[in-house]
């Protein structure tokens, strides 16, 4: 077991994490029922449960998933989780020690939130952060 996630939590987090699947397979075989967005939401869901079970590796797969079948679309509601996958994706890569690879997964969240405000302030977040990625050293 975990440390640090008590029993009871644990239990409870197995079994959102089966209700998450078992969603998932229905909307699989009924997809055209199903908005695109609430299958994102159920993808985001269940990488945020796996990284509370601290199932680091599933978790950042499943939410490079969500990055790469929903981070093209442009409404908000979406860009909100693919940005929620992203964060979780460098938190979980840094719990591992990976800490370029969470930069890239960081960077990448804040080029998104700056592009969609518009805020320059944001951007100017994003070009250091290119920069000390660059330049090999941590921010």
């Amino acid at each position: 077991m975990a440390p640090g996630i008590e029993p009871g939590e644990r239990r409870r987090l197995e079994l959102s994490l089966a209700e998450v699947d078992a969603a998932l397979l229905r909307f699989a075989t009924y997809t055209q029922h199903k908005s695109q967005w609430r299958i994102a939401a159920t993808l985001a869901n269940k990488g945020i449960i796996l990284m509370h079970l601290e199932r680091y590796e599933e978790g950042i797969h499943v939410c490079g998933e969500v990055v790469r079948l929903y981070g093209d679309r442009s409404d908000s509601p979406t860009q909100v989780l693919v940005a929620g996958a992203l964060l979780q994706q460098g938190l979980a890569l840094t719990a591992l020690g990976r800490v370029d690879e969470a930069a890239v997964a960081y960077d990448d969240l804040l080029q998104r939130f700056a592009e969609t405000t518009g805020n320059p302030d944001l951007a100017a977040v994003v070009a250091t952060a290119r920069q000390l990625r660059s330049s090999g050293r941590q921010g």
